[in-house]
């Protein structure tokens, strides 16, 4: 999978597991320790890069593991 693509579809699984928690951007953001910015730029249409360490404190914030963040992508 390329990476754009790759990087779509992290927004997606954010903002779709934003509505099933019922966060807004910003929740999210304090809860996993980010700017909302970030967030906003994840989930939008052209995303740019994203390390780990930002994927796993997001997954945390949801209460998940990275491996079940990933499980359903």
């Amino acid at each position: 999978m390329p990476i754009r693509m790759f990087n779509r579809e992290l927004g997606c699984r954010i903002k779709k597991l934003r509505g099933k928690h019922h966060y807004t951007q910003e929740m999210l953001a304090e809860k996993a320790d980010i700017s909302s910015q970030h967030i906003q730029r994840l989930e939008g249409k052209t995303p740019g890069k994203c390390f780990v360490t930002t994927i796993r404190s997001i997954a945390k914030a949801f209460g998940m593991t990275l491996c079940q963040f990933f499980e359903e992508m």
